[in-house]
């Protein structure tokens, strides 16, 4: 059995993850652990609000 990090946070049940295993060696893929994600692309922000908040790191509150 071959799980990566990723896969643990992708599925977040024992049964879930499981299941993501057998489905991967039944169809014989290989385990993915190389996920590369924009910085902050899940975030839920606009364009306009990442700009807002990365322009505010740094400054003094």
């Amino acid at each position: 059995m071959t799980i990566s990090p990723y896969m643990v946070f992708e599925h977040p049940t024992v049964m879930q993850l499981a299941a993501a295993i057998d489905l991967a060696a039944e169809n014989r893929q290989p385990v993915v652990d190389d996920i590369q994600l924009e910085a902050m692309s899940v975030s839920g922000l606009s364009a306009p609000q990442l700009s807002a908040l990365q322009s505010s790191w740094g400054q003094p509150t």
